[in-house]
């Protein structure tokens, strides 16, 4: 007695859908990996914005807790006295547009901060009056470059200064 068995075959309809489902899957394993990729990409380039962003902030910073006099102010730099071992020195800050800095200038000598290239925007505001000086104010835009110098990331802060050695007499507004 001979007992035939049937080999079944896959039929052209079965081999287009688990074509369909394979390449879906193999699809969004593909969009799931480069969208990590790019998320990662842009959190280091937002770690570098922060980090630069807090140089900025730690230097006016201890620049203005010694402030004793300013001498100018406008929207681009702002310059003033300060206290650094024993002496008055004058410092100046400004923004760059053409090179995108804000630079930091000591008895004549320019210094850049690690935002170098990355400032888009930067305004000053200083509040300093006959009776006491208020604040300084710093807004500040940065961003970051990406392939084609196309945009990536961005990253804006408002920084408010005040003077913690200023006494109220030496404040004198030219």
């Amino acid at each position: 007695m001979l007992i035939y068995k049937s080999k079944r075959a896959l039929s052209l309809v079965e081999i287009i859908v688990i074509s369909a489902i394979a390449s879906f899957v193999l699809v969004s394993i593909f969009m799931v990996w480069t969208r990590t990729g790019r998320t990662a990409s842009r959190g280091g380039e937002m770690l570098d914005l922060q980090i630069a962003i807090r140089s900025i902030n730690d230097r006016i910073r201890n620049d203005v807790r010694t402030l004793s006099e300013v001498i100018s102010a406008s929207e681009d730099s702002v310059s003033f006295l300060a206290c650094h071992k024993g002496r008055k020195v004058e410092i100046k800050y400004r923004y760059d547009a053409a090179s995108r800095s804000l630079l930091r200038e000591t008895a004549g000598s320019p210094g850049v901060f690690r935002a170098d290239g990355l400032v888009t925007s930067a305004r000053f505001s200083c509040k300093p009056s006959r009776e006491k000086f208020e604040y300084l104010q710093l807004a500040v835009e940065l961003t970051s470059e990406g392939q084609g110098n196309a945009p990536v990331s961005k990253l804006a802060q408002v920084m408010v200064f005040s003077s913690r050695s200023l006494d109220p007499a030496f404040v004198e507004v030219k």
